[in-house]
């Protein structure tokens, strides 16, 4: 599953997100100290590769189409999906964050490295994969596949070679 980041439009840290639910608001983790945010203005969503938004507080989440467009106030106590690229703000205009893809795969090493290890086995053991064991590598229900495509993909080209005729 891919991992999300927040990048400051208005300046700040970068805030890289953990799976689960994050809150939103004035604190360390923002570094937000305006108390026109509230602690618990929202609630960030990562789970099974998506990112969703959800304001709790009286003053909204606001979505923002680019950086310079106004920004359009979100829904209270209702999820928002928010897309790499998609931009929100906590104040109109004010702290700004843009969403994007992490390519900080520390949280996935564990999984990573014993991935890496089984496709190595698979690609000394024999230099052609069929295609069932390609699709088998990369079937949206196995652990294995997520980890790999998302978390490794610079070591994929090294080990499949497919039978294709």
């Amino acid at each position: 599953m891919p991992g999300f980041e927040l990048v400051p439009v208005d300046g700040g840290s970068l805030v890289q997100l953990p799976v689960g639910e994050t809150v939103v608001g004035r604190g360390p983790l923002f570094g937000v100290n305006d108390k026109r945010v509230s602690r618990h203005h929202g609630l960030l969503e990562n789970m099974a590769g998506q990112l969703r938004i959800k304001p709790t507080h009286l003053n909204p989440c606001f979505i923002q189409t680019s950086a310079v467009a106004p920004p359009q106030p979100l829904e209270k106590e209702r999820w928002h999906v928010l897309r790499p690229g998609d931009i929100f703000s906590l104040l109109p205009g004010k702290y700004i964050y843009k969403v994007a893809v992490s390519r900080n795969c520390s949280h996935y090493s564990a999984t990573c490295d014993e991935n890496n290890d089984a496709l190595q086995a698979q690609s000394k053991s024999s230099s052609v994969l069929n295609l069932q064991q390609i699709h088998n590598l990369f079937d949206p229900n196995n652990d294995f596949s997520s980890a790999v495509t998302e978390c490794c993909p610079e070591n994929l080209h090294q080990f499949f070679i497919a039978e294709c005729l």
